[in-house]
């Protein structure tokens, strides 16, 4: 069984800024901060730069607690990306 949820807000910017703020990995950190940062490769600064295997991780990131203690790791892998609209 395959769940999905939808979340929509009203923004004072174009389609294409949102865009690129949520698949840059600074602006995937910032949705996670205070808590936790992920971190990436030094030259990946977006999704959208990476070429990527449905399925298969692209490289692993290291999840911080408070931006400083590793607590886990994940294995960055994207299902797809849909250009302007989302990424799984």
């Amino acid at each position: 069984m395959q769940y999905t949820s939808k979340f929509t807000s009203e923004l004072k910017a174009s389609k294409s800024e949102v865009w690129k703020w949520m698949t840059s990995l600074e602006g995937i950190s910032k949705e996670m901060s205070p808590l936790m940062v992920m971190t990436a490769p030094a030259n990946v600064k977006s999704i959208e730069s990476v070429v990527f295997e449905p399925g298969k991780p692209i490289f692993r990131s290291w999840l911080l607690l408070f931006k400083v203690l590793p607590f886990d790791y994940s294995n960055f892998t994207l299902e797809r990306v849909d250009v302007d609209t989302g990424f799984v």
